[in-house]
């Protein structure tokens, strides 16, 4: 049956047909897309209820054969220590918030990704961290607001409205397929 992933706050009855793909079915069709690159999630909840080591141990088995695509990203910075540990995957942190402490956590960490919620970064006249890693910004629907974002040093635009964004560009989509 898998778990449900309508958003019912977000999207109202639109997806609630629709299930989260099991990771076995998503490295099935992982195979299929031999350059894309996926990002997969590891949330508070299963590390809440199973511990650190044991989800990334688990995941990282299940994805084993597409390891090569993903990259392992996660709000939880000691999952991802571990990750970095016992495994030879890129990490993505998503950031609980901007703070000096967490940019020094972010240095010693190195991930090939941060992500940050557009309202946790810090303001404008200050520049992004810089480091070994690309910044990835969720979730911005506005066109001329993601310009700001990727002329500030922004590589990763998150959004629910892509088309929008693509056509506002002027990027064709065939592009991006």
């Amino acid at each position: 049956m898998g778990i449900p992933a309508g958003y019912q706050e977000r999207f109202g009855d639109k997806y609630q047909d629709f299930r989260i793909a099991r990771l076995d079915e998503f490295v099935t069709l992982l195979k299929q897309w031999p350059r894309a690159r996926a990002f997969v999630e590891i949330k508070h909840a299963s590390l809440k209820t199973h511990g650190a080591a044991r989800v990334v141990d688990i995941v990282m088995n299940a994805i084993r054969p597409v390891a090569t695509q993903c990259v392992l990203i996660s709000f939880d910075y000691d999952a991802l220590a571990y990750t970095r540990e016992h495994y030879g995957i890129p990490l993505g942190w998503v950031l609980p918030e901007c703070s000096e402490t967490n940019q020094s956590r972010a240095v010693e960490l190195g991930p090939a990704y941060l992500f940050c919620n557009r309202k946790r970064l810090p303001p404008e006249t200050e520049p992004l961290w810089p480091g070994p890693w690309q910044w990835a910004i969720y979730t911005v629907n506005d066109a001329s607001e993601a310009k700001a974002y990727l002329d500030r040093g922004v590589q990763l635009i998150e959004t629910n409205v892509i088309r929008e964004l693509l056509s506002a560009s002027g990027t064709g989509q065939a592009e991006h397929d």
